[in-house]
């Protein structure tokens, strides 16, 4: 009793810090919030110089001393990479059926509903890359933040079978559909801002045998050259973008996504970037695609989807709620965050289970 009673006055004292990390190309952005007796006492936002994915010396300190100066401080930050996924229940012979390999990954999951994989090679290399600071006390998979987001808005099915949730970041995106309420289905990819290359992952078959370079994946996923031809130039996306007719909208019979047959032609906005024009074209045909696999694959239960909610990092889901809605004929709704604070919030959550 006198125990308990020490432990909960000690508790009162305690200052933990909660802190966020997102890595994007050469910059980390971090959220730390700061509790006390349960409660927030402080909040900040930071940004570092991050060399090649890697924490700068002056991002090291900062963190070093937001340890040195709470009582417990706890770490977090998402796994990017495209080797993550998620398959519908717990059953290890379904991982076996999609050719993936139980002892490269690591697992979670949610009451044998769903899991969510990733590399177990990738976990171990942002691990090696906070070895200063005794490594990374939690390594979400988007998958996990984007069920956080879902949970934390309340958002749930919407006369529609089938939902996508995009997780739209600045260097990746990570794509999630829920059949019912339950997560059945999940792609990713990566590009390159330097070179506008692209590195997808659309089905749950990825390797995890060997930890893979640029090369060995791009070996194993389906090129662009042989996913969509629908926004095959510059010229091509810019009449869609900038395109505000829907009078060519129409929901489908079936829900093969296929091109349109002509795009009505339209100036494109000024300001709009022409870097900005080509990871649209990237992503949307990485969507459909990713909802044709969804569709097609016969190891998991579809239904149709009619909704999407995109979860927008940095201000650019524009031209990506207007392509659902007008060329796949799925409403969506764009709803800002901030990823940094997303899973910092994930790790407190996390924390006080």
């Amino acid at each position: 009793m006198l125990g308990k009673l020490f432990l909960d006055i000690a508790f009162q004292f305690a200052r933990i810090a909660y802190i966020g990390i997102v890595i994007n190309a050469n910059k980390a952005e971090i959220t730390t919030e700061i509790y006390q007796n349960r409660k927030l006492i402080k909040r900040e936002k930071r940004e570092f110089e991050s060399p090649n994915g890697n924490p700068s010396q002056l991002m090291v300190d900062y963190l070093q001393r937001t340890e040195k100066h709470n009582t417990y401080a706890y770490t977090a930050t998402a796994l990017s990479s495209i080797n993550q996924g998620a398959i519908p229940g717990a059953d290890p012979n379904f991982f076996k059926a999609m050719s993936i390999e139980v002892d490269k990954i690591v697992t979670l999951s949610n009451s044998d509903r769903w899991t969510v994989y990733g590399s177990i090679y990738d976990v171990e290399d942002i691990q090696k890359r906070f070895s200063t600071l005794e490594g990374i006390d939690y390594i979400f998979p988007t998958e996990c933040v984007i069920d956080y987001l879902r949970d934390k808005m309340s958002l749930a099915l919407m006369n529609s079978e089938s939902e996508v949730y995009l997780l739209y970041d600045k260097t990746s995106v990570t794509l999630v559909i829920y059949n019912g309420d339950i997560l059945t289905y999940s792609s990713h990819f990566k590009f390159d801002d330097e070179v506008e290359d692209m590195i997808e992952s659309n089905d749950l078959g990825d390797i995890f045998g060997e930890p893979m370079n640029v090369n060995d994946i791009n070996s194993e996923v389906v090129e662009l050259d042989n996913i969509s031809d629908d926004f095959n130039t510059i010229e091509d996306l810019n009449t869609f973008i900038a395109s505000d007719d829907p009078s060519n909208m129409g929901k489908p019979e079936m829900p093969e996504l296929s091109a349109p047959e002509e795009a009505p032609q339209f100036d494109l906005d000024k300001e709009v970037l022409e870097t900005n024009i080509k990871r649209d074209m990237l992503l949307f045909n990485f969507i459909k695609n990713s909802l044709n696999a969804f569709y097609k694959n016969d190891h998991f239960k579809s239904g149709f989807v009619s909704n999407a909610y995109i979860f927008d990092t940095h201000g650019a889901a524009k031209g990506i709620g207007k392509f659902f809605k007008e060329e796949l004929c799925v409403e969506s709704q764009i709803i800002d965050i901030d990823l940094s604070e997303s899973i910092c919030a994930l790790a407190v959550a996390e924390a006080a289970l």
